[in-house]
């Protein structure tokens, strides 16, 4: 996360736009009866075990697998925090370095264990440290890595989504085939670039900390930059509050100085949504999803536009504590599922009560559900397509759902972090 179980919603610092900016995630219903007589005189066929489809020892942290009927994993790597990525397919990582100094080693590997891409990105040789960030953008397939020289707290686990100084070029890679590049993000000496972990490219800065240009990964991986004027001409505006990467568009929530509580969503030059101070905004790789609690109202946003998702009187909470995010082509808020098509299902009255939320979708139809008020990133039960629970999973360790896979995050007693994979086919539920 970096990526996650399910997605925060996007939130980094706010930025005036410089006054002078010209420059710069059954039985088988078919079978045939039998007579009485002969079912008393047949012979039951012997009982069949079916191998699990994982090979690889899970590592002790994990608790709760025979809960799920999990016995053995299909891959378990080591990786470095904070430069890891999963998205539908796999998991894009570094490997764990002893050597600050030491370059990236890059790999991809697929859920199923398949190893994917391997490449490196090398360390800056300027003065100063310099500590590796990555970002992404799952509806464009890239990741991207890069080095800043700003410190912050370790412990702080919201520093990625805040914008840090690019002290380096930005090393993308496109996590299908692993083709990619370093790229330079146009500054002068008087700007100062940065970015973090929603934005594969940069925001470009003046000397006064003035918005000045912005330059994003688009979908012919092409680092496009355009200045404010160019994104912002002939509106009023004064801040852009958030920005993000999604599908190689710039995205931005801006305000004016007229009413700093309206907020609008722009994607590139465009305006495409009025919002408010509260808003929240998930991006995800079919669609990015808005919140707008001032109108009641969820909204999914395109290229084709914005379009108002029917809740079909799901009580869809506008706190804070609402979780949203994506799974399986199925995008999620709160206790409602957004298909694939756009067409939408509420789970209220599946939900174990109104702070139940959906946090995964597994491959089979199946809903992962979790109870963010009881804090610890555990799971709270598996939930069929019929609204039947599955399986009881508070006493198993926290997981995503990716493709056809459920994906452990662990670390052990002296600090080093496994990203585990188990196949679907493995599970056993109720």
């Amino acid at each position: 996360m970096t990526h996650r179980r399910y997605l925060t919603s996007l939130v980094v610092a706010s930025l005036a736009l410089g006054a002078c900016s010209s420059s710069p995630s059954d039985p088988d219903p078919g079978a045939s009866a039998t007579s009485g007589a002969d079912a008393q005189t047949s012979t039951p066929a012997p009982a069949t075990t079916t191998p699990p489809v994982g090979t690889v020892e899970p590592p002790s942290q994990i608790r709760g697998l025979g809960t799920l009927g999990l016995s053995k994993a299909t891959m378990s790597v080591r990786v470095e925090p904070g430069l890891t990525n999963y998205d539908e397919h796999g998991l894009t990582y570094v490997e764990p370095r002893t050597d600050p100094a030491a370059d990236l080693v890059v790999h991809h590997v697929h859920w199923d264990g398949t190893p994917g891409w391997d490449a490196t990105v090398p360390v800056p040789t300027g003065e100063g440290t310099y500590t590796p960030r990555m970002s992404y953008d799952d509806a464009a397939g890239v990741v991207a890595y890069w080095f800043t020289t700003d410190t912050w707290d370790a412990s702080d686990t919201g520093a990625g989504r805040r914008p840090h100084t690019l002290s380096s070029p930005v090393h993308w890679f496109d996590v299908a085939t692993g083709q990619g590049e370093a790229v330079t993000v146009p500054t002068t000496e008087e700007q100062t670039a940065s970015s973090h972990t929603t934005l594969v490219g940069a925001r470009v800065l003046n000397a006064q900390g003035g918005f000045t240009a912005a330059s994003t990964l688009d979908l012919t991986h092409t680092l496009s930059t355009a200045r404010g004027p160019e994104l912002f001409r002939g509106n009023d505006v004064t801040t852009v509050q958030t920005d993000f990467s999604w599908h190689g568009n710039y995205m931005t929530v801006t305000s004016t100085a007229d009413d700093e509580a309206q907020r609008t969503l722009r994607m590139n030059t465009s305006a495409v949504l009025d919002a408010d101070q509260d808003s929240r905004f998930w991006a995800v790789p079919e669609r990015v999803l808005a919140l707008v609690p001032g109108e009641g109202r969820l909204a999914s946003v395109t290229e084709t536009g914005a379009q108002d998702l029917d809740l079909g009187g799901c009580p869809v909470s506008f706190t804070q504590g609402t979780t949203g995010g994506s799974g399986n082509g199925y995008a999620f808020v709160g206790q409602l599922l957004v298909r694939p098509d756009g067409t939408t299902q509420c789970l209220a009255s599946q939900a174990a009560g109104p702070q139940e939320q959906v946090s995964g979708v597994l491959a089979d139809g199946s809903v992962v559900l979790t109870n963010p008020a009881d804090g610890g990133g555990a799971t709270s039960r598996i939930m069929g397509p019929d609204g039947t629970t599955r399986a009881d999973t508070t006493s198993v360790s926290g997981f995503g759902a990716y493709g056809a896979h459920l994906v452990f995050t662990t670390t052990d007693d002296a600090g080093a972090t496994t990203v585990t994979a188990f196949s679907e086919k493995d599970l056993h539920l109720g």
